[in-house]
């Protein structure tokens, strides 16, 4: 999936070597939300489970809620990003790792799964 650089507009961005990918659900985030990457050291397997245990517990969290909401919105982003250009990328910009680390079809699958595990109704429509 390209990714465009906010500065230069052009197809130039790539997520860095390492750095912090987020989670973030229906706009709240969790303290423990964010989880640390290594491309090169870290095999495909490693970032699975890495990811697979942060949705986990944020499942857990929002399903003992007494009143709880549909998830509507799922977001997995870094701000660990560079331009090959040299651009300067603005402070606090966010770009998604789906499509990029993650494939759609885990994601989706997973989501799907942890909202049927926590009886969380799942509207991404």
């Amino acid at each position: 999936m390209p990714m465009y650089c906010p500065v230069c507009l052009s197809e130039t961005l790539k997520i860095t070597s390492s750095g912090v990918i987020n989670l973030a659900i229906n706009g709240k985030q969790m303290d423990t939300g964010r989880y640390l990457f290594s491309i090169p050291e870290q095999v495909k397997g490693e970032l699975r489970t890495n990811l697979r245990k942060k949705v986990e517990e944020f499942f857990r969290w929002l399903g003992g809620f007494q009143n709880k909401a549909p998830i509507t919105e799922f977001l997995l982003f870094t701000s660990n990003v560079a331009c090959t250009k040299g651009c300067k990328v603005p402070m606090g910009s966010k770009f998604t790792v789906v499509g990029i680390i993650y494939t759609e079809k885990e994601v989706a699958e997973l989501i799907e799964e942890m909202g049927k595990k926590h009886n969380i109704q799942i509207d991404l429509g």
